[in-house]
């Protein structure tokens, strides 16, 4: 969806770990490994901040 490939996807998801904006699990179904992704409360908050200051930005063009 967003055209990285998956070892690119794990260094972004891992440093956004690292940083407590999300939080991961990874389960095994079968030979299929699955990565659950959820933001942490910290990371909702970043988020807001980050999408507000977007918004503060674009509201003044």
């Amino acid at each position: 969806m967003i055209g990285l490939t998956p070892g690119n996807l794990i260094i972004h998801l891992r440093k956004l770990e690292d940083a407590d904006y999300i939080s991961s699990e990874k389960t095994r179904n079968g030979a299929v490994s699955i990565t659950t992704v959820a933001l942490t409360g910290h990371g909702r908050t970043a988020l807001g901040t980050y999408t507000q200051a977007l918004r503060d930005l674009l509201g003044g063009l």
